[in-house]
């Protein structure tokens, strides 16, 4: 596969920019479509509204029919249709048979050219009924996650949850809709991707002619969060009534370099990726404390969110903190070994290998950059990977995690004396 592929890209005048993988010999066809826009391009008074806009896309079709109509021309070609809302990001995809080429470029830019905004009213309860998965029966927002975002970002959209809350989902009205619709869905900010056995050339000019009535528009951007986007209140404790703690611990850390996300990502599997790393061992396989335990990167365009998720019994909230902090501490202390170094990038470039050997993920890698520009091409990873040594990830990881400025979220029945002993325990960890 990697001798017979052919990757071009190419910008439309109208602002465009087109992806192709040719894969002489596979039977399948894959589109995708990045809008560039999210939740941290909203305000407070519309939070959500890109999920729920994502939603409307798919809700009716002025070419394609009702929304039942538009998902059996999708899936008559063999093909499932899909999409996501992140932060910074809508993504649509359609995975279908080869044969149906034509047809599939023709019915997926129909798809995102001619929504009707049919049956709103149906889609703002299906949201809202998703919204209520966050909030416990008190009317608490219980989602770790959000609780967290808005602890590091109190006064940034990207502190807003990406699917909004009950009020700004009711107020969004059709108009607000297709105003967003208007403003966002346009070609100039936005990416298409395809890959299949295809004659490159002749591929993205039927994409571009999808395209060719549109006029020049120019890419978004939300405005970027930094250091004085501080957390506040940095121990956030929400009430509920579990068995359990929910415990999200997070870490900004600004600005972000391409060289800086690869270290990022490396001290991620050095901490959660494999029974052998330090989190696994330490916390589940030698204490015993959870039944899972993770690390997370949250990669944004001038920083990441590092976080630890996990769960713990009431019985074992203030051990687990113990253990968990004097493990950060110990690496600050005495660093990474070398072959906890040599382990993470063997997996790291093993992860990259897989990735390189399906149309989807060389679609990824190509993309990829014009998205994020501190991301790089499979390669590139591979070559400033080697150039990683554990004086440089120590060095990062004290920068990480040794400010204070993390934001510790905890959801259960917490008590004041639990309250107390965190901030006792949590003090080389806040200002």
């Amino acid at each position: 596969m990697k001798s017979s592929y052919q990757v071009k890209l190419h910008s439309c005048s109208n602002g465009l920019q087109i992806c192709a993988v040719s894969f002489p010999g596979i039977k399948s066809a894959s589109l995708r479509c990045s809008v560039f826009v999210g939740s941290a391009y909203e305000t407070p008074a519309n939070n959500g509204i890109s999920h729920f806009l994502e939603h409307m896309i798919f809700r009716g079709n002025e070419k394609l029919g009702s929304s039942t109509q538009l998902s059996l021309k999708m899936e008559e070609m063999g093909g499932e249709l899909n999409a996501v809302t992140s932060f910074d990001l809508t993504e649509f995809w359609l995975d279908f048979h080869i044969r149906y080429l034509e047809k599939g470029i023709q019915r997926f830019c129909e798809f995102l050219h001619y929504p009707l905004f049919e049956r709103v009213e149906i889609e703002r309860g299906i949201i809202i009924e998703e919204i209520l998965a966050d909030y416990n029966n008190d009317n608490q927002l219980i989602d770790l996650d959000s609780i967290t975002a808005k602890g590091v970002w109190p006064d940034h959209p990207m502190g807003m949850p990406v699917i909004g809350n009950r009020n700004t989902i009711e107020s969004i009205t059709v108009a607000d809709l297709k105003r967003w619709y208007q403003e966002y869905y346009q070609p100039g900010n936005m990416i298409i991707g395809i890959t299949g056995d295809f004659d490159i050339d002749n591929t993205i000019a039927k994409l571009e002619n999808q395209f060719s009535k549109t006029p020049l528009t120019r890419r978004k951007s939300y405005n970027a969060v930094s250091n004085n986007d501080s957390c506040v209140n940095q121990i956030q404790l929400t009430y509920d009534k579990d068995n359990q703690f929910g415990i999200e611990w997070a870490f900004p850390a600004y600005p972000l370099t391409a060289d800086l996300r690869i270290q990022y990502q490396i001290l991620r599997r050095i901490l959660d990726d494999g029974s052998s790393s330090r989190l696994q061992k330490f916390i589940r396989e030698d204490k015993g404390l959870v039944y899972d335990i993770s690390a997370e990167s949250l990669f944004f365009e001038s920083g990441v969110l590092f976080s630890i998720h996990c769960y713990v019994g009431l019985n074992k909230l203030h051990e687990l903190v113990n253990v968990l902090s004097n493990l950060l501490k110990d690496i600050i202390d005495n660093g990474i070994t070398q072959d906890e170094l040599d382990l993470a990038k063997l997996r790291f470039q093993l992860s990259l290998d897989c990735n390189h050997d399906n149309t989807h993920g060389i679609l990824y890698e190509t993309i990829s950059p014009l998205i994020y520009p501190n991301l790089c091409s499979f390669k590139e990873i591979s070559d400033k990977m080697e150039k990683v040594t554990t004086t440089s990830l120590n060095q990062t990881f004290k920068g990480l995690f040794q400010h204070k400025n993390s934001c510790f979220s905890l959801v259960g029945p917490w008590t004041e004396e639990n309250k107390k002993r965190l901030e006792q325990q949590l003090s080389d960890w806040i200002t």
